[in-house]
């Protein structure tokens, strides 16, 4: 099954739905990692198998091992 990590800028009640709904969701603010950089909450979501989702238009715009300096 996919594992989830929500970024602490998605609303809370999507966090709510996905977990009603069966999903795996951890929520970075839970994790004590709010207000990391991007970068970070990347390589968490790696180390973990962990797909993440987030409100932030330009989150997407990271991508493992092509983000290289990016400081965000």
């Amino acid at each position: 099954m996919m594992r989830f990590l929500a970024n602490e800028n998605l609303h809370i009640e999507i966090v709510r739905g996905l977990r009603q709904a069966n999903y795996e969701v951890l929520f970075v603010p839970d994790l004590g990692l709010a207000g990391h950089k991007d970068r970070e909450i990347l390589e968490y979501s790696e180390k973990n198998d962990l797909i993440v989702i987030s409100g932030d238009k330009d989150f997407g715009g990271l991508n493992l091992g092509t983000y290289g300096d990016v400081e965000k």
